[in-house]
């Protein structure tokens, strides 16, 4: 097989595109690199989702991306467990910073390491890692 594949970029369903836009840019550091609608008609076609969709779409420091997107009065729901791992300079910091602004922090010791999970404005759920040097 001579196909390769990479994870090129994750997509959210979020309430409020501003605040999620706020949220992932200015604590999780990621660069925002435009935003776009797509119609109510494409969506239907792309996504079945009745309604014209709002998007942002960021890219991460390393590679890869995140959009989130917003469809008026229709909202599909998360499901439990899913999530996306960021992995991140300084995790200790991050963390305090994220306390500070009541973001919710689910964390777990397991073996000798600490797992960590965030979420986000609409509870998306953020794993994040320690970035490995």
């Amino acid at each position: 097989m001579s196909e390769k594949s990479y994870l090129h970029h994750i997509c959210l369903c979020v309430s409020n595109l501003r605040q999620s836009e706020v949220f992932y840019e200015g604590f999780l550091g990621l660069r925002k690199q435009y935003e776009f609608i797509v119609t109510e008609e494409q969506a239907q076609i792309l996504f079945n989702i009745p309604a014209e969709c709002q998007f942002i779409s960021f890219e991460c420091p390393d590679g890869g991306g995140l959009e989130i997107f917003t469809a008026v009065d229709a909202m599909p729901t998360s499901s439990p467990g899913s999530h996306f791992c960021l992995a991140v300079t300084n995790r200790e910091a991050l963390l305090e910073r994220l306390r500070m602004a009541n973001v919710e922090i689910r964390e777990l010791a397991r073996e000798d390491k600490k797992v960590v999970f965030i979420a986000d404005p609409d509870d998306n759920l953020i794993e994040l890692k320690e970035m490995e040097t």
